[in-house]
């Protein structure tokens, strides 16, 4: 390597070094706006809870089921008969006249 690739090499290493350490820890820095919340605990103590009965929630009556009135099925509408169409005759085609034999 010449006197102009170790020039270039040194820049280049140097400038690679100054990136580092100036700009890429502003990327990668911490969000200082973080949200704290405050959560509320209540302590309970095992003898405010040792003479609580649980009750249970009542059943509900059961209601009596109404009777199923079967209707009766309704009659299924006669089909109507389709429309009788009549196709009119084709006419025959006239017939092709022979052409006249030519002679050569």
């Amino acid at each position: 390597m010449g006197r102009r690739g170790w020039i270039f090499s040194g820049a280049l290493h140097g400038g690679v070094i100054a990136a580092a350490v100036l700009g890429l820890p502003s990327l990668f820095g911490n969000d200082s706006e973080s949200v704290e919340e405050t959560i509320f605990v209540s302590i309970v103590a095992e003898e405010d809870i040792a003479g609580v009965v649980r009750r249970e929630p009542e059943p509900e009556p059961e209601a009596e089921p109404e009777p199923v009135v079967e209707a009766p099925p309704e009659p299924q509408p006669e089909p109507e008969p389709e429309p009788i169409v009549e196709v009119a005759p084709v006419p025959e085609p006239e017939p092709i006249p022979e052409p006249e034999p030519v002679e050569v």
